[in-house]
């Protein structure tokens, strides 16, 4: 089981695209700081963390640092998140991190190269689903989703069902 270590504020914009958080040979770890990052690192011994340039508590230069020196954590994949100003990018790049992406960010780049720094194959099909209708008088649902895949887009509507998990 892999397990990641994503800053708070970044795991609000993975939510949005679960699928990745919810694989189940995926753990998730969500810390507020870099220090609270750090001991979850030292406890748990994460494959992957996801943070951002500007967290609370220890600055990132000095957590990196921190964790490179140390021959127990420094094996961890890293992914740093900084404003796109020179200033932010000169100290991401004193971090020494696998990864640095700049904000705006975009949740589908985010997943892409933590897929990718796992080791984990990227899904060859993708199913959106765009709406959701109650049929009357029945009460069966209809479903219309995107189906994605190799890169090409096609429109199905699901046939009706009668229950909907929410």
């Amino acid at each position: 089981m892999k397990k990641v270590l994503i800053a708070h504020e970044l795991h609000a914009l993975l939510e949005q695209d679960r699928s990745f958080l919810d694989r189940t040979d995926l753990r998730v770890f969500v810390a507020a700081t870099n220090d609270e990052a750090l001991n979850i690192h030292r406890a748990e011994r994460v494959d992957l963390i996801i943070s951002k340039l500007d967290l609370p508590g220890m600055a990132s230069e000095k957590l990196y640092g921190l964790i490179r020196e140390d021959a127990a954590l420094r094996t961890v994949s890293t992914i740093l998140c900084c404003a796109n100003t020179p200033e932010a990018i000169k100290k991401s790049s004193q971090c020494r991190v696998n990864a640095v992406l700049l904000e705006p960010l975009h949740s589908v780049l985010l997943m892409a190269k933590a897929q990718q720094l796992l080791d984990i194959a990227a899904r060859e099909m993708i199913r959106v689903l765009l709406s959701k209708r109650r049929k009357k008088p029945h009460g069966l649902f209809v479903f219309a989703a995107a189906h994605i895949q190799d890169g090409r887009e096609k429109f199905i509507v699901l046939p009706p069902c009668s229950k909907f998990a929410e």
